[in-house]
């Protein structure tokens, strides 16, 4: 049986996944800040922006003790005060993902994501709990 070129590129995706949830499952170990929030928008290629920026702006209005942390690609991007940038790498969005008790998005996560029990996802107005 020939592969077709769409099924090669899924295997390779699915392998790239699977060796890059590694790192999630390594971060485990470090326990989940439940002060701590990470935001990203469009996979980190925007700034602050969109549904998850006016969230941001909301929670930085009520509450001073939160740790919110956003994830970007480019450092240079300006951010309000109370907010923290991580730049968007593997090593870093694992990290960040796995200490924190709530994520906000407004786009997919990324396939080698692995969210643990009690933490909470919201995307698209949706909230999602393991």
């Amino acid at each position: 049986m020939k592969l077709t070129k769409e099924d090669r590129y899924i295997r390779r995706r699915l392998r790239q996944a699977r060796k890059q949830a590694r790192q999630f499952y390594y971060c485990r170990k470090y326990p989940i800040n439940s002060k701590k929030i990470v935001f990203t928008t469009i996979e980190g290629t925007t700034g602050f922006s969109c549904n998850p920026k006016y969230i941001a702006l909301e929670l930085l209005r009520r509450r001073q003790d939160l740790d919110l942390v956003w994830l970007v690609d480019d450092m240079a991007k300006e951010f309000p005060p109370g907010i923290r940038k991580v730049e968007n790498t593997l090593q870093n969005r694992a990290y960040e993902l796995a200490t924190a008790a709530v994520w906000v998005d407004n786009s997919r996560k990324q396939l080698e994501c692995r969210k643990r029990p009690g933490q909470f996802y919201f995307r698209y107005n949706t909230l999602v709990l393991v």
